[in-house]
C-alpha cells in the first residue's frame, strides 16, 4: 500500500514527537550507565577508562544536542534545516564509529583535546589582535574628541545650530568606529563601546590573555597525561590527526549521505556564484527529504545510544526530577 506523503509540517511535528517522546529516557540510560561505571571504578579502585568514559560522554552530549537541532514549534527554514542535518549526520558518524570498537572513544577524546587546543590558540590570537585594533582605535578616539572639542571652542555658544553640527560629527565619527571594531567579528566590541578602547585593550592583555593561557595549559596538561596513557606513538598520532569526514562515512557505510549533504552544503552555505544568481532556498522535493533524513536520522542516532552495550554494564535508568526548590535523582 503507497503511503501518503507527508508534508513539511507533518515531518517537523513527526521529529518533535520522537525527541521529547525519547531523549529523556534515552538520556536516562546514559546516566545510569555513567554512574554505574563510576561505581564499579570506585569499588574497585580502578582508574577510569578512558575509551569508554568518552564515548558515554559523546552520546550525553548528543542527546543534549538533539533537542536544539530544529525548532520545535515550526517548520525550519532552508539553513536550519542544512546545517541541522549536516550536524546530525556527522553525530551519527562518531556513534556508528563507537560500534565499530572502543578504541574509537580514543580516537574522539584525543580529536577533542587537539580541537580545544587550537580553539584556545585561535582565542589567543584574537585576543593580541583585537588589543592592537583597540589600542589604534583609542589613539583615533582621543584625536577624534580632541577635534570636537577644538571645534566647539571656535564655535560662539549662542550658534546652537553649529554646536549641534558638531556633535552630531562627533556622534558620527565615534560610531564609525564601534563599526569597524565590529566589522573584524570583535568579541570584545560591545565591552569596548562601553569600557573605552584604551581600557579595553588593557583588560585584554593583562587579565583575559592569562584566563585564556590558564585553560589552554590545563588542555595541554592532559593531553599530555593521554601521550602517557597511550604510550604509542604511532596510535598517538592517528588519535590526534584530523578527521576526514568522508572518509569515515566510507568506512561505517554513510558515504552516499555525505556525498548529497555536502553538495547541498556547497551550494546554500557558501556565497558562490551558483549560490548569488540561483535559488536560494532548498527546492520541496529537498526539503522533504532533508526532513525525512531528520526524523530517520534522529531514530538512528536513539537506537544506537539505546542498544550501545560494554562488558560490566548495569542496566540503569537515572532521570533528573526538576522541581522548583531542587533537583532530585531516582534510579529505576
Amino acid at each position: 500500500m503507497k503511503l501518503p506523503v507527508k508534508s513539511p509540517t507533518d515531518l517537523s511535528l513527526e521529529f518533535a514527537e520522537l525527541v521529547q517522546g525519547r531523549a529523556a529516557h534515552a538520556m536516562a540510560k546514559v546516566n545510569g550507565a555513567i554512574w554505574g561505571v563510576s561505581a564499579r571504578e570506585r569499588a574497585l579502585g580502578e582508574l577510569p577508562e578512558t575509551s569508554l568514559t568518552w564515548i558515554l560522554a559523546a552520546h550525553k552530549g548528543t542527546l543534549e544536542k538533539l533537542p536544539l537541532l530544529l525548532p520545535l514549534d515550526r517548520p525550519p527554514s532552508s539553513l536550519e534545516l542544512l546545517s541541522a542535518a549536516r550536524n546530525l549526520f556527522e553525530n551519527l558518524v562518531w556513534l556508528r564509529l563507537f560500534e565499530l570498537g572502543s578504541e574509537w572513544g580514543l580516537r574522539f577524546y584525543g580529536r577533542l583535546l587537539q580541537d580545544e587546543i587550537e580553539d584556545l590558540n585561535g582565542l589567543l590570537s584574537k585576543i593580541e589582535t583585537e588589543a592592537e585594533l583597540f589600542r589604534e582605535l583609542d589613539k583615533e578616539d582621543d584625536a577624534i574628541t580632541d577635534a570636537w572639542a577644538d571645534a566647539l571652542r571656535a564655535l560662539p555658544l549662542e550658534d546652537e545650530d553649529q554646536v549641534a553640527a558638531a556633535q552630531a560629527e562627533h556622534q558620527r565619527q565615534c560610531a564609525e568606529l564601534d563599526a569597524r571594531a565590529r566589522r573584524t567579528f570583535s568579541i570584545y566590541a560591545a565591552a569596548a563601546a562601553y569600557n573605552g578602547y584604551g581600557y579595553q585593550a588593557h583588560l585584554l592583555e593583562n587579565k583575559e590573555q592569562n584566563r585564556v593561557r590558564r585553560q589552554l595549559a590545563a588542555i595541554e596538561a592532559r593531553l599530555e597525561e593521554f601521550s602517557k596513557e597511550i604510550a604509542d606513538e604511532v596510535l598517538l598520532k592517528k588519535y590526534l590527526s584530523k578527521f576526514n569526514w568522508r572518509e569515515e562515512a566510507k568506512r561505517v557505510g554513510m558515504v552516499a549521505q555525505y556525498d548529497y549533504l555536502y553538495r547541498l552544503t556547497s551550494r546554500l552555505l557558501h556565497s558562490g556564484p551558483m549560490n548569488i544568481v540561483t535559488e536560494k532556498q532548498l527546492s520541496d522535493s529537498e526539503q522533504t527529504i532533508l526532513l525525512e533524513y531528520m526524523v530517520i536520522g534522529s531514530t538512528d542516532v536513539l537506537d544506537l545510544i539505546e542498544r550501545y552495550d560494554f562488558p560490566g554494564r548495569v542496566n540503569l535508568a537515572l532521570f533528573e526530577l526538576e522541581d522548583v526548590s531542587e533537583t532530585t535523582s531516582k534510579i529505576l
